[in-house]
């Protein structure tokens, strides 16, 4: 399962058992480092399509979208929301 949680102040990607943290920037997601977990992610599934995305109640609609669009525009066409 490939899932990412987004929280104010950090993104987490788990990726199965693992688990990594990406703190955000001056309150904006570190685009370059996601961009760059997603492609390996891609990489790493290439027959997979779909991942799992969380927000925490404190995100905000906006933010969720960002996250879609980042999704989406890395080669994951089959995003799943999950708001907590």
């Amino acid at each position: 399962t490939l899932a990412i949680s987004i929280f104010k102040d950090k993104i987490t990607l788990k990726e199965n058992e693992k688990e990594i943290e990406i703190q955000n920037l001056d309150k904006e997601f570190d685009k370059e480092k996601l961009k760059s977990e997603f492609l390996r992610w891609r990489t790493s599934y290439a027959d997979k399509k779909d991942v799992i995305l969380n927000t925490d109640p404190e995100v905000t609609y906006g933010d969720m979208i960002k996250m879609y669009d980042l999704l989406v525009a890395s080669d994951w066409p089959d995003v799943g929301i999950n708001p907590q």
